[in-house]
């Protein structure tokens, strides 16, 4: 019966992926792409009255009232509020640093949580053995005071 199925399959060729764009290719169609590109604009909506936007790494962004932590899409909270976007080729080298040291706080701050994390979870368990010991050997003692309150 195997072999009656078997013989129905026809093997599926797909055709060749293309070649990833260089890093020059890339660069050049961000610098030559008009500033109301979609790439630029698609991601950009309102969220509990923040301003939410991508940056060229893909990293959400959000804007508040205070200019001084704005994301790397925008020179100041009024200029992202009026829907204005800048391409990634203006944006300045300390506004790229700025959120590279975000980026860095923010995989430290995740290793450090997670590490507490792991040793929280190790003495949680190490807890819970402990607990279950402790279980037993009163359950132990209980069974051996009925023992003697019946033989005596």
């Amino acid at each position: 019966m195997n072999a009656m199925l078997g013989r129905g399959k026809k093997k599926v060729t797909l055709p060749t992926r293309p070649e990833p764009p260089t890093t020059a290719g890339i660069l050049e169609d961000v610098k030559n792409a008009p500033e109301d590109d979609v790439a630029f604009t698609y991601f950009r909506r309102r969220d509990h009255g923040r301003n939410i936007s991508f940056n060229i790494q893909g990293l959400a962004t959000t804007t508040s009232a205070d200019p001084e932590k704005h994301g790397i899409m925008s020179d100041s909270f009024e200029e992202q509020s009026s829907g204005q976007v800048k391409k990634p080729s203006h944006i300045s080298e300390l506004d790229l640093q700025d959120d590279v040291d975000g980026c860095y706080e923010q995989a430290r701050t995740y290793i450090e949580l997670n590490t507490r994390l792991e040793k929280a979870k190790t003495e949680l368990r190490r807890k819970c053995e402990h607990l279950e010991v402790l279980g037993s050997e009163l359950t132990n003692s209980i069974q051996e005071l009925k023992k003697q309150t019946e033989h005596s």
